[in-house]
């Protein structure tokens, strides 16, 4: 799963669970927030990511790295709830949140919820947007991954149809690591 942003300072790429690959990039300096209180909540996703980090380096069956994950989801979900308390409510960075909620519960193993996050987000974030188009890779590369596994339902084109989620879901549903 891809979380990618035109940013241009440091890259973090962690393996993941189910054969995944989470990339994560952060803003240079030069591209950080300059009002205290957006400054605040980076400072939120921030802790977040040290989390994730935290947990993917534990072995998947460590019992520890759900819970640090479990930490994790809370944390960005308090930053998403700082997002859309700014005024006006900033819905991009609540959809960047969801970006990295949705990757670290395909790194707990939750496949459907990951699915479900980046389906949400793509049918509510305009299609010229970076979220948009980052949800909206990360669901191909889930289909791609799975598409040996599920009925033939088509070419992947520059998004996922109703048939192919279905599948991708129905697939995932039944694989579920436990």
């Amino acid at each position: 799963m891809t979380t990618h942003m035109a940013y241009h300072g440091q890259t973090h790429i962690v393996r993941g669970a189910c054969k995944t690959t989470h990339v994560a990039r952060f803003p240079a300096a030069s591209e950080m927030f300059q009002d205290k209180a957006r400054q605040q909540i980076v400072k939120i996703s921030l802790l977040a990511h040290a989390l994730f980090l935290e947990a993917s380096l534990l072995p998947e069956n460590d019992p520890r790295r759900l819970l640090i994950l479990e930490q994790a989801i809370d944390t960005r979900l308090q930053e998403k709830a700082r997002w859309l308390a700014m005024e006006p409510a900033d819905q991009d960075g609540a959809w960047k949140a969801d970006l990295a909620i949705a990757s670290y519960l395909g790194q707990s193993g939750n496949m459907v919820g990951a699915l479900e996050l980046f389906v949400c987000i793509c049918k509510c974030a305009p299609r010229h947007t970076l979220v948009y188009q980052a949800a909206n890779s990360n669901l191909k590369q889930m289909f791609l991954q799975v598409r040996s596994h599920v009925a033939d339902v088509g070419i992947v084109g520059d998004t996922l149809s109703t048939l192919q989620l279905d599948a991708m879901r129905a697939f995932w549903v039944h694989h579920q690591p436990k």
